[in-house]
């Protein structure tokens, strides 16, 4: 019996994961998925909208609905997708044509004080 393979390994996992060299690719490749993603949303402007919740006021920015308000009903299976409806009819809406609505209690409060 060969004392090299029947003992244990110390460390778990493939010779090339357990490399000094492996651990520092992997350091910089995700800092290059970083500096990626900043890039392309710089470019392309991304942007983070908050999250609707059912009964906020918002308003609706879109070609068919000509800008009008509404009130969210329930959130789609979609991301970034909202039921919203706008007078009599439920219609649904990506969140970038979603304008979030103050509400005009805050505001007189605010100007009161």
């Amino acid at each position: 019996m060969d004392k090299l393979t029947d003992t244990p390994l110390s460390r778990t996992g493939s010779p090339r994961e357990n490399s000094v060299d492996y651990k520092l690719f992997e350091q910089i490749e995700s800092e290059n998925i970083v500096k990626h993603s900043a890039t392309w949303n710089l470019k392309y402007r991304a942007k983070h909208f908050p999250e609707l919740k059912p009964g906020d006021r918002v308003w609706v920015k879109a070609t068919s609905d000509l800008g009008s308000e509404g009130v969210v009903d329930r959130l789609d299976h979609n991301p970034n997708s909202y039921w919203v409806m706008v007078g009599a009819k439920v219609v649904k809406r990506n969140r970038k044509h979603l304008f979030l609505l103050f509400d005009d209690s805050l505001c007189v409060s605010a100007k009161g004080t």
